[in-house]
């Protein structure tokens, strides 16, 4: 591995071959798919292009072919997403082509492939501690309770720690690069995603949005400060993250029938968006109860509710069950390299009152959490309390059931490791 100081040549992730085990009869959607995967064993995602919403367009000046597009992509979204969906879709016409994409796992691959395990070391994130996934999250961080190897490696950033003093050495080079791809995450991506889903809740367009950012549509320019300055975001703690599976150890895979490198989870926050790679390991849970592949979208994205959606609208939007399986064969001892980016509410917000209440199948969460007295739970308090139980075994409850029992029951119900995350 070169000095963490020296120079590198330009980085390059190369993807691993399709499989050539088995095929569908159909032709894969990138020449690195998988074809192992039958048609059948896919989820059926809906596809939203963003590029029919202008956030700044008056929606009643609108001709009738623009209004009648938006409202189709606005019913489309809203019935793949809602409590009968998938909770999941693809993301097209964000404004990034697939060299974008490319580029930016190109220079993901330095944090793991240009830096050292003791440079590594100097960021490790204070998970446990404090709750903050900020920095390195290493490999055998977490003592599963199933006795097998913590294998997976990630670097993570909040908008306001993208700045050099906080990544490697080699990495500080690209950090202009990093910081364009994360405004995109967040003024594209997620302020047109949320236009849609405030429109298909019956709520102004800009509700949901006011819950993530403070201020209007426009790009405050907070990700073009100093480069070794913090930096002074207002927004929700977006948490932008590089993670590297690793293939696991044969003997750590006996011990899972299932075979799965991750598994079944909710995430935390309201939205998360995964970039496309071609490995086929991402499953989803159907609203049938079953789990069905992800297939790979070249070029697109693949956006989850996490469970703070469901919980703000108590039930009309879905948090998506998903999971990570071993690959197929050809494509097993391959490392998995992922981009995700995980959005968040404004840490002041309250959750454990729903944002809309009233309608058919209401769910209410926090219902106990409010019966018993407790306080009102900011969503700041609410992350940090997960993040520090991520991955820990399931304590048991006191004598005279507490309010920290009630959130830990919570936490179990969305968290890997549980009796309530259907594997």
């Amino acid at each position: 591995m070169p000095d963490s100081g020296a120079p590198i040549p330009e980085p390059k992730w190369v993807f691993p071959p399709e499989t050539t085990l088995l095929s569908d009869g159909t032709p894969p959607l990138s020449p690195l798919e998988t074809r192992l995967r039958a048609v059948g064993d896919y989820a059926d995602i809906e596809t939203i292009d963003l590029s029919v919403v202008d956030l700044h367009a008056d929606r009643d000046a609108l001709g009738d072919p623009q209004r009648q597009l938006l409202e189709t992509t606005v019913s489309r979204a809203l019935a793949a997403l809602g409590s009968e969906g998938l909770g999941i879709v693809y993301v097209v016409g964000y404004g990034l082509d697939e060299a974008a994409v490319q580029r930016q796992y190109d220079i993901a691959s330095v944090f793991f492939d240009a830096v050292d395990d003791e440079e590594k070391r100097k960021y490790v994130a204070k998970i446990a501690e404090e709750g903050s996934w900020a920095g390195y999250k290493p490999k055998g961080y977490y003592n599963r309770p199933d006795g097998t190897q913590d294998v997976n490696e990630s670097f993570n950033f909040y908008p306001e720690t993208m700045y050099e003093s906080r990544m490697p050495q080699a990495t500080r080079q690209y950090l202009d690069e990093y910081r364009r791809f994360l405004e995109v995450c967040h003024y594209t991506v997620v302020s047109k995603m949320l236009y849609i889903l405030s429109l298909g809740l019956g709520l102004p367009p800009d509700t949901l949005w006011k819950l993530h950012h403070q201020g209007g549509y426009d790009d405050d320019g907070a990700l073009r400060g100093p480069s070794d300055e913090a930096i002074p975001w207002k927004h929700s703690q977006d948490h932008f993250r590089f993670h590297l599976y690793c293939p696991p150890r044969e003997e750590d895979m006996k011990k899972k029938p299932e075979r799965l490198w991750m598994r079944s989870h909710a995430d935390i926050g309201t939205l998360t968006l995964n970039f496309s790679q071609p490995i086929s390991a991402l499953q989803v849970l159907t609203p049938d109860g079953k789990w069905a592949w992800v297939r790979p979208k070249p070029g697109a994205i693949l956006v989850n509710f996490g469970a703070t959606m469901e919980y703000i609208t108590a039930g009309r939007l879905k948090a998506a069950f998903h999971r990570v399986s071993e690959p197929p064969e050809d494509q097993r001892r391959s490392r998995r390299l992922g981009i995700h980016y995980f959005v968040k509410l404004l840490p002041n917000v309250r959750i454990d009152v729903p944002l809309l209440t009233g309608h058919d199948d209401e769910v209410d969460h926090f219902r106990e959490y409010r019966e018993r007295g407790g306080p009102p739970l900011k969503y700041a308090e609410w992350e940090k309390f997960r993040s520090q139980w991520a991955y820990r075994p399931r304590p048991v409850p006191s004598a005279d059931r507490t309010l920290e029992d009630v959130l830990i029951d919570l936490h179990f119900k969305e968290g890997p490791y549980s009796e309530a995350t259907k594997t």
